[in-house]
């Protein structure tokens, strides 16, 4: 009886959360500081990482479902707890700068921006534009002020919002510890913009 009970209330729960910020799934987690170039053994992954069941909007794209997926990898940055462990942030055997890195040494990492459509990059383009980004806090959500994340960092994709209500989408090209950063800031409801310094395209 003591066990049905408490089945229920967590099924409860569930339901609640997902009615509050819509559907859930399992996502890889770290759970124990991971530091840069650490193996993803066995052990590692029994240990240090785990699968959180988390509303789907609030994960980053990228973000590994199966523990699996990063047997063999190495961290290619410090993954302090509660990270969301994402392809960028692996290194695969043989490779130098990560699986993802595209610029010396940086990797791309996609982010929801605002105010993007004012780059007329078009739906789907990018390349040949360096951009500032820019994070603030929106007024009672996540932390306050304005701060330059990352300076003159290549844009390597803007999107367009897929469907009514969505927002556009970023992908730049920056080191690791930006890329948590602005993972972070999108998490906690900051809003992240791009200022543009150069456009080399066209």
């Amino acid at each position: 009886m003591c066990i049905l009970f408490t089945v229920v209330i967590a099924l409860r729960l569930q339901q609640k959360v997902t009615a509050g910020y819509g559907p859930m799934r399992g996502s890889v987690v770290v759970i124990d500081g991971i530091e840069e170039g650490q193996l993803f053994s066995d052990e590692t992954i029994a240990r240090e990482i785990a699968v959180r069941r988390i509303p789907v909007v609030f994960i980053p794209p990228g973000t590994l479902h199966d523990p699996d997926e990063a047997l063999g990898a190495r961290a290619a940055t410090d993954l302090p707890v509660g990270t969301y462990l994402q392809q960028a942030f692996l290194e695969q055997p043989g490779e130098s700068g990560g699986a993802a890195a595209s610029v010396s040494g940086r990797r791309p990492v996609e982010v929801s921006v605002a105010g993007a459509g004012a780059l007329t990059l078009g739906a789907e383009a990018g390349g040949g534009i360096s951009v500032d980004v820019v994070v603030s806090g929106q007024p009672g959500v996540g932390r306050a002020g304005t701060e330059v994340v990352a300076r003159g960092v290549p844009l390597v994709r803007l999107a367009k919002p897929a469907s009514p209500g969505e927002g556009w989408k970023a992908t730049v090209a920056v080191t690791g510890r930006q890329a948590l950063r602005l993972i972070s800031a999108e998490s906690s409801g900051r809003v992240i913009r791009l200022l543009p310094l150069r456009m080399g395209y066209g």
